[in-house]
């Protein structure tokens, strides 16, 4: 009897509490939004964008930036919590870029996981070519791009790196000068990126050029995409 006593008076506190948190929801307007990410303040982009949720009670206001943080695939997580006496503060994990895919009017911007997170006009980031690509922004790209970006990744930090492509089920990757490389769209990426070295290590006979440099005048091609390189 008792223990029904206890659990019952357990039960109307927090329905109690529970009304009261609504009542207050509805009555604290906030006035300062606060913008964080794992790497300091958020951008003003974003920030301004997120200020729009100023001058609303506290549930039409976390509503509403939950709203607009839905709207930016670059969130991977987020977390809101009031600010005494009238503040929320947004903690996020962003997306970092980390590739890009090459498209007519720009670049479609792509995070470690193979998530499209924004479009650019221009970008540094090391980039693929691919006729008629087409993702949703917040959409993993296909797993052959995917794996064709990091091995691009790869090379990116070893050689100068002139161009890649897919084409025709393969990609194709222009090293400076004048060397053309070609790797299957799927297989042992640390594989394929030793071989290359070893290959061009192996033709490297000159101490006064560059491995590629070396490589260009002996070769124009190397295909990784059989057991055996074939070299051409």
């Amino acid at each position: 009897m008792k223990y029904l006593k206890i659990t019952g008076l357990v039960a109307f506190l927090i329905t109690l509490i529970s009304l009261v948190i609504f009542v207050l929801s509805k009555k604290v307007l906030i006035n300062e939004i606060i913008c964080e990410n794992q790497y300091g303040k958020c951008g003003n982009s974003l920030l301004n964008e997120l200020k729009n949720a100023k001058g609303k009670n506290l549930f039409s206001s976390k509503s509403n930036l939950k709203e607009i943080l839905s709207l930016y695939p670059s969130v991977k997580d987020y977390s809101i919590y009031f600010k005494y006496p009238s503040g929320l503060k947004v903690n996020l994990i962003e997306r970092k870029a980390k590739f890009a895919i090459r498209e007519k009017d720009g670049f479609y911007i792509i995070d470690r996981e193979g998530v499209v997170i924004i479009r650019e006009k221009t970008t540094s980031l090391p980039y693929l070519e691919f006729n008629n690509f087409d993702a949703k922004l917040g959409h993993k790209i296909e797993e052959r791009l995917f794996f064709a970006l990091n091995l691009i990744f790869d090379i990116h930090s070893l050689y100068k790196m002139k161009q890649a492509r897919v084409e025709n089920g393969s990609l194709r990757v222009e090293l400076e000068p004048s060397l053309s490389v070609i790797f299957p769209l799927e297989g042992d990426r640390k594989v394929l990126v030793g071989s290359l070295n070893l290959i061009l290590n192996q033709l490297n006979t000159s101490d006064n050029n560059s491995k590629i440099e070396s490589m260009s005048l002996l070769a124009k091609t190397i295909d990784l995409r059989f057991k055996n390189p074939v070299i051409k």
